[in-house]
């Protein structure tokens, strides 16, 4: 999937979609979300800014909230 990340800041252009949330949340169900920014960067920028977006700060927060040093 990394491969076919282009330069845009969602995975499927400049908006938010439903992959970037689920990329988002399935990247929040393992502790190793700090290697998956390593191996897979491009991928790493839209999970961060998907992170970003103010309105979901509530949503993170009650159903997946990071514990410990995960959230690089």
């Amino acid at each position: 999937m990394e491969s076919q990340v282009t330069p845009a800041r969602f995975l499927l252009g400049d908006g938010p979609t439903v992959r970037d949330l689920y990329l988002a949340v399935a990247s929040r169900w393992t502790p190793h979300r700090q290697r998956f920014h390593r191996v897979a960067p491009r991928m790493g920028e839209v999970m961060r800014r998907v992170d970003a977006l103010p309105e979901r700060q509530d949503f993170w927060a009650e159903r997946f909230p990071f514990l410990g040093a995960c959230a690089s």
